[in-house]
């Protein structure tokens, strides 16, 4: 694998992600911060819970002796997080361009995407990193919703107290 191409690509997902996220906020009217500081505020914290995700995974890997089901499980989330910086690219054009009806059908279809993409990238994982490791399926539910579901509630719940809203 091309390791620039590859760098070049998590940087679409970023920048994908962040404009998704300050689209869909801004669209639905829930702070009312400048469009471009919050596409910078999402693609920041977007690039941040990635980083941190990747330097856990490693160190977990380091320190259990699974580096090779470590990394295989850090391609699969971050190839398919490519996947979806590409997917996202239409709904991204819609979102920006047009409003009304088309808008939120085209927000509920993304949402539709993102989750289907979720528990495809969950699924493989589960799979690969099966093989490698002798893992419990409720062991892996558990992990889910620690270390992916728990800091992504952690950080809505920070952001919007911060911002003073609700959704």
């Amino acid at each position: 694998q091309n390791a620039l191409a590859s760098l070049l690509m998590n940087f679409l997902f970023i920048a994908c992600g962040g404009i998704y996220i300050a689209l869909v906020v801004q669209i639905k009217g829930w702070v009312s911060v400048d469009f471009w500081w919050l596409i910078l505020y999402s693609s920041t914290i977007l690039a941040i819970v990635y980083a941190i995700k990747f330097a856990f995974l490693q160190f977990t890997g380091w320190v259990f002796n699974t580096k090779e089901a470590a990394n295989t499980y850090i391609f699969i989330v971050f190839l398919s997080n490519k996947i979806l910086a590409v997917v996202l690219l239409p709904f991204l054009l819609i979102l920006a361009f047009t409003g009304g009806q088309i808008a939120e059908v085209a927000f509920i279809i993304s949402l539709f995407v993102i989750v289907g993409m979720l528990l495809y990238r969950y699924l493989v994982s589960l799979g690969s990193v099966r093989s490698d490791l002798s893992i419990n399926p409720l062991h892996f539910f558990l992990y889910l919703c620690t270390i992916e579901i728990l800091p992504l509630l952690l950080i809505y719940k920070a952001a919007f107290n911060y911002i003073g809203t609700s959704i």
